[in-house]
């Protein structure tokens, strides 16, 4: 993993592995601080959340782990049946949520409002995680209304700890590292 240089005021850029391991002790969620992780596809990020968030839960720390497309569906649903207010206050009481795939869609209409909620009674009570393939600078565009773009990064960025993963895709090495080994372990019959 490799750490941003040029990450905007707000941002405490973090030093990798020393800082993973820092992580995982949990001392970011005791002070309600965010984290995103970014990086292309196959990077780690949603593996990285996983392991921290399995870390946080030995720890005592209540954790939920949503795609955010799903959690704005989920809670389309609680607004259609009459649940929408209880499921965001059970979502504020969650010591720590990962919001993985944050921004493969855009968010339009009442999903904005929505996400504002959840982040609203979540912002310096409990943490959020993000994962997303976008770097933070495009996010903003990502949210259809700039009053809500502003709303949400601010209560995003506002006091995140930002790790940026590169390389090559952890998927795409397993894959061919799995055909290599298939290749070596065939078996040629010829008759």
């Amino acid at each position: 993993c490799h750490c941003r240089d040029d990450t905007p005021n707000g941002y405490t850029t973090l030093d990798t592995h020393r800082s993973i391991e820092t992580l995982a002790t949990g001392e970011w969620i005791r002070k309600h601080k965010q984290l995103i992780l970014t990086g292309a596809t196959g990077t780690g990020k949603s593996w990285l959340a996983c392991a921290l968030a399995h870390k946080v839960c030995l720890l005592g720390y209540k954790v939920q782990y949503w795609k955010t497309a799903r959690l704005v569906e989920t809670l389309d649903i609680g607004r259609a049946d009459g649940h929408y207010l209880n499921m965001v206050k059970a979502l504020a009481k969650i010591d720590l949520i990962i919001l993985d795939d944050w921004a493969m869609v855009k968010l339009k209409g009442h999903h904005q409002q929505h996400i504002l909620d959840v982040l609203d009674d979540r912002y310096q009570k409990k943490s959020t995680l993000i994962t997303s393939q976008l770097p933070t600078s495009n996010w903003h565009v990502q949210i259809a209304n700039t009053t809500f773009a502003d709303a949400i990064m601010d209560r995003l960025l506002g006091e995140a700890y930002h790790i940026q993963l590169k390389g090559p895709s952890l998927r795409q090495r397993e894959a061919n590292k799995s055909n290599k080994e298939a290749k070596s372990n065939s078996i040629n019959l010829a008759f």
